[in-house]
């Protein structure tokens, strides 16, 4: 049961994208700052799946597998409600876009809904681990926006997710610290990560 209501968390998260983009934005910066971490952001995904694994009753390979449909769900979700409400035409070249967040599914997924499951009922030497996975895929974002977009106020609203993060769902100081120093190793790998995801998408787009 788990691994279908992953898979329609996926589908509610993707439409629920499209429909924040398609929101009125009040011009107020700091705003438009926040729906666009929530609404254009592969974190604001990834942290999906990590909270679907955390509260689906699943572990190990399971979560593994649900923190994927998740994805996958949120990218047909997305893309179906694109084609149904906006009216967008269904070709080879608007394949592309589906095809390319499908592939960074597949790897983000398993990682995320493992880091999920870990997090709320894994070994207390792994929690840590786990959150900071969490922590560190919002301060990569952040530094993409920052360095590459030049997305001030979105860095700045990336990282308060991610530290946010880190402080909240954390159970003690300890662990807090622990996920902290995590958060800073991962964020270097989510950045090797995120240039992954830029040749992909660059690779299926652009035919580079």
């Amino acid at each position: 049961m788990s691994q279908p209501l992953a898979l329609v968390t996926g589908l509610a998260v993707g439409a629920l994208t499209l429909g924040l983009q398609a929101l009125p934005t009040p011009d107020v910066r700091a705003v438009e700052a926040v729906l666009a971490t929530l609404n254009n952001s592969g974190a604001a995904w990834s942290f999906a799946a990590f909270v679907a694994c955390a509260v689906l009753p699943v572990r190990g390979w399971a979560a593994a597998l649900a923190g994927t449909l998740v994805l996958l769900g949120a990218d047909l979700g997305y893309y179906a409600c694109t084609t149904l409400f906006l009216h967008d035409d269904v070709s080879g070249a608007a394949l592309k876009g589906p095809l390319a967040w499908g592939v960074v599914a597949l790897v983000a997924g398993p990682l995320f809904g493992a880091a999920g499951a870990t997090w709320r009922r894994g070994e207390p030497w792994w929690r840590p681990v786990a959150l900071g996975l969490l922590g560190g895929i919002f301060v990569a974002q952040a530094l993409y926006d920052l360095v590459v977009l030049r997305y001030v106020p979105e860095a700045v609203v990336s990282v308060a997710f991610g530290v946010g993060a880190v402080l909240l769902l954390g159970r003690t100081w300890s662990e807090r610290g622990r996920a902290s120093v995590a958060t800073i190793a991962w964020t270097v790998l989510m950045c090797v990560a995120l240039g992954g995801v830029v040749l992909v998408t660059d690779a299926i787009f652009l035919g580079r």
